[in-house]
């Protein structure tokens, strides 16, 4: 197992390497006015496994301005939305038109500066859960994977899902116990995540009915009354019990001025 793990890393850091290259060759190739060139170096990085989130940000950030320039609009505006749901703040390369600095402020307006990832969950009636993993709007030039994965705090279980953004979804059952739950976004090529939302979902247990105010005061009262009740018989009871050993002590005939009054009754 060391070994084959050891192989996986030296392929995503292969090809993290391959991918780095093609964006420096995009680069050169966008500063040289060699724009077809430049386009097919960057949609190059998108395509390699084990792309990082800076390359991919960086790759859409310059396909924007290179699709506008080569007069597909649609295109470029899907990859700048794709580099706002990277980085909110992103903006984009140096000498783009001002038609594409729209397209940025356009789809960072319509994140309303709430992240692109989100994390979302309902519960049924029947206390079952549903755990929503979202990536709004999901930018169609983004060539993503979006996972999520919920595992019990105990040994209750763990589900996991895997699909294309921009949404995937899991049922839980109805839990005792809490769930984390763990969203991420991912190269579609393979490689670690690009963005990650974490969720606490709480188990019934955490969720069980907390008595109101005023309930708890009618609680107390109950019991102060029941206190009374309890002391006042016990009262009765200790004076029953002494007539009866005054009695077993003397003479039948045995009398007791006054009238025994016990507070309460």
């Amino acid at each position: 197992m060391l070994a084959g793990a050891i192989a996986a890393l030296l392929v995503l850091l292969f090809a993290s390497t391959a991918a780095a290259q093609r964006a420096s060759a995009g680069r050169d190739a966008y500063l040289a006015a060699d724009f077809p060139g430049a386009a097919q170096a960057f949609e190059g990085v998108l395509a390699t496994a084990g792309t990082t989130r800076q390359d991919a940000l960086e790759a859409h950030r310059h396909l924007a301005t290179l699709r506008f320039v080569l007069g597909d609009a649609a295109a470029a505006e899907g990859h700048a939305r794709a580099a706002i749901a990277l980085a909110p703040d992103a903006l984009p390369v140096e000498g783009s038109p001002i038609e594409i600095s729209t397209l940025f402020d356009a789809a960072r307006a319509e994140l309303g500066g709430r992240d692109a990832l989100r994390l979302e969950q309902s519960e049924h009636e029947d206390g079952t859960r549903t755990v929503d993993a979202t990536l709004a709007p999901w930018p169609s030039a983004l060539s993503a994977t979006l996972s999520l994965a919920c595992s019990a705090t105990t040994r209750e279980g763990t589900w996991r899902t895997r699909a294309r953004p921009p949404r995937v979804d899991l049922e839980l059952p109805a839990l005792r116990d809490d769930v984390q739950c763990r969203a991420e976004l991912a190269p579609a090529a393979g490689g670690d995540a690009w963005i990650a939302s974490e969720l606490l979902v709480p188990g019934i247990a955490s969720a069980e009915h907390e008595p109101e105010p005023d309930e708890r005061e009618g609680n107390d009262d109950a019991l102060i009354a029941g206190l009374v009740g309890g002391g006042a018989a016990l009262a009765v009871a200790a004076v029953i019990v002494a007539i009866v050993l005054a009695t077993d002590a003397g003479s039948q005939d045995a009398r007791f001025g006054g009238t025994v009054s016990v507070p309460g009754w």
